[in-house]
């Protein structure tokens, strides 16, 4: 069992330290060839200053921000589109070339003699957020443990037993406990059973593993 550093917030967390993102899907419906490129480059640069705004507008410090082209595409009489990923540069030849290269992976062929079609154009603008140095929320980095348990009877199985009390900040990188214990933090309090040990790794994960029944 896996216990992360702030296990009650971690979801919070996640959300919080999440990159941004801004997606546009616009319906297009129009055949490779007699595409109206022009305006179509329109479009997808449009989307793109748009999600680049509205990125902005949010006041959320990010590192850069990417902008990732897709587009559903199929042949003419087909009934389903496949995904295809484009490349940032925009030709008819290029968008072509990425759907023969999908739609090869998708079947192991392509049909040259059939027309494609464009049925929509996918925008995302991804603003990327510095990474986060969970290492650096740990409270101590050295091996062993950093401050003595205190002790309490707990109740297990019907019984108490007299059980070592952590503080999960005092729980270095390497250090080992050894059930029956609680470690306790602000926003969990992790109970360890007889004949479980807990391991704290690297990133500061609580590791549990089951020793004996």
């Amino acid at each position: 069992c896996l216990i992360p550093y702030y296990p009650g917030v971690l979801c919070a967390l996640g959300s919080a330290a999440a990159d941004v993102r801004q997606d546009f899907v616009r319906t297009v419906m129009q055949d490779l060839v007699t595409l109206d490129f022009g305006a179509f480059q329109s479009l997808v640069e449009g989307l793109a200053r748009e999600g680049v705004r509205l990125i902005e507008a949010e006041g959320v410090q990010v590192e850069r921000v990417d902008v990732f082209l897709s587009a559903d595409m199929g042949y003419e009489g087909q009934r389903h589109d496949i995904r295809v990923n484009l490349p940032s540069s925009l030709t008819r030849d290029a968008l072509q070339r990425a759907f023969d290269d999908a739609y090869r992976i998708e079947y192991r062929q392509t049909l040259p003699d059939i027309a494609v079609r464009l049925t929509a154009v996918r925008v995302m603008v991804l603003g990327v957020r510095p990474r986060l140095n969970l290492a650096g929320w740990l409270a101590q980095t050295s091996h062993g443990l950093q401050a003595a348990p205190t002790r309490r009877p707990v109740y297990f199985d019907g019984a108490y037993h007299e059980a070592e009390v952590h503080q999960r900040g005092n729980l270095g990188i390497g250090s080992e406990v050894f059930g029956p214990a609680i470690v306790e933090q602000s926003d969990t309090t992790t109970v360890i059973d007889p004949g479980t040990a807990g391991r704290v790794d690297v990133h500061g994960n609580l590791i549990l593993e089951v020793r004996k029944q």
